[in-house]
C-alpha cells in the first residue's frame, strides 16, 4: 500500500483559516452592538484602565463593524484556549451537581443596554444551581507562552483586562466570579526572569482568583489570591458602564475613542504600555479623528485578508 499524498497539517491549517473566516462573517452581523470581550472600565477620573485587550478604540472598531483579522500565528493560541475550555467543561460536568452552562449554549449569553445600544457577552462557564440561580461565573484563560505564564504563576499578576471582563459578566449575572489561569506546558524561564528570581523552569499549574463586590451599593470589585490575600481594585460597576457609554457617545459625535491609560486595576503604573504590542498602534499614530481611523483600519483589514 502506497503512502497518502494528503497533508494532515495542511488540512488542519485550512480548517483553522475557514473557522476564522466564519468567525469574521459572524462578527459583521453584530455591527452596532458592543461586546463583553472588549470589556473595560473608567476610573473615577475618567481614565480607561489598561490591559491586554481593554482598549476603547478596539471596542469602537468592532462597534462600527471593523475588526482586524487575527494573524495566522495566533491560531494555535486560540485552539489552546478552546481545548482548555472543553477540558474544564468535561471535568465540571462530572463534579458539579447542578447545570454547567457553557459559552456555546444559547442560554449562556448576557445582554444589557446603554444609550440604546446592546452590550452582549458570552461567559465561558456558569455554574447553575438546581433552583436555576447562577452560583458562580468562570472566566478561563489558557497561558500558552512561558513568559505570560510566569507572570501569573510566580509574580501572581492577573491581567486587568481579564478582571474587567469577568467583572462585567458578574454584574450581568448577579453572581460572584472566578478567574482561572491554566498552563499545561513546561519550559525554561527567560534570562531576565531567572536573573530576578533564580527560577529556571516553570511547571504546569492552575491558578484562581475569586472576585466579589463590596463598598457602597456593592459597586467596587475586589479579588482573593490563592494565598487568601485580598486585593482591592479601581474596577467598579459604574466604571464599566461609563466605559461603554463613552464609546457610544464618541462614535455618535464622530470622535475617536480614548486610548487606554497605563495603569493597572490597582492604580499602579503598568510595566509596559497597553498600546506597545497592539495591531492598531500604526493607525493610532496617524489617525486623529474617527474618519481617518476608519479609513486606515479598512486598508489594514484589506491588506490582512
Amino acid at each position: 500500500m502506497k503512502h497518502t499524498d494528503i497533508s494532515s497539517i495542511e488540512l488542519y491549517k485550512e480548517g483553522q483559516r475557514l473557522e476564522q473566516l466564519e468567525h469574521s462573517e459572524a462578527e459583521r452581523g453584530k455591527q452596532g452592538a458592543l461586546r463583553g470581550g472588549n470589556s473595560g472600565c473608567l476610573t473615577e477620573t475618567g481614565q480607561p484602565i489598561g490591559g491586554s485587550t481593554s482598549c476603547p478604540r478596539k471596542a469602537q472598531a468592532r462597534f462600527i463593524g471593523l475588526q482586524v483579522p487575527a494573524s495566522s500565528k495566533a491560531f494555535p493560541f486560540f485552539d489552546a484556549g478552546y481545548a482548555n475550555e472543553w477540558l474544564w467543561e468535561q471535568k465540571l460536568a462530572k463534579s458539579w451537581k447542578g447545570k454547567v452552562l457553557t459559552e456555546a449554549d444559547p442560554a449562556g449569553g448576557t445582554k444589557w443596554t446603554i444609550e440604546g445600544v446592546d452590550v452582549t457577552g458570552r461567559p465561558d462557564i456558569q455554574l447553575i444551581n438546581e433552583d436555576g440561580t447562577v452560583e458562580v461565573v468562570l472566566e478561563l484563560k489558557c497561558k500558552a507562552a512561558t513568559n505570560s505564564a510566569f507572570n501569573v504563576g510566580h509574580h501572581d499578576r492577573p491581567d486587568p483586562s481579564h478582571l474587567m471582563q469577568l467583572a462585567h459578566y458578574m454584574f450581568c449575572t448577579n453572581a460572584p466570579g472566578i478567574l482561572v489561569y491554566s498552563f499545561r506546558g513546561k519550559g525554561s524561564t527567560s534570562y531576565w526572569a531567572y536573573k530576578e528570581t533564580g527560577i529556571r523552569d516553570i511547571e504546569p499549574f492552575d491558578r484562581e482568583y475569586k472576585l466579589g463586590w463590596e463598598g457602597p451599593n456593592d459597586d467596587h470589585l475586589y479579588y482573593i489570591r490563592d494565598n487568601g490575600e485580598k486585593q482591592e481594585t479601581l474596577i467598579t460597576k459604574t466604571g464599566i458602564k461609563e466605559y461603554y457609554r463613552s464609546i457610544v457617545v464618541a462614535t455618535r459625535n464622530g470622535e475617536l475613542a480614548s486610548k487606554p491609560a497605563n495603569i493597572t486595576e490597582t492604580g499602579s503604573k503598568m510595566k509596559y504600555s497597553s498600546c506597545q504590542y497592539c495591531d492598531l498602534k500604526p493607525i493610532c499614530k496617524v489617525a486623529k479623528d474617527l474618519d481617518r481611523f476608519k479609513d486606515e483600519l479598512e486598508v489594514m483589514i484589506g491588506d490582512k485578508k
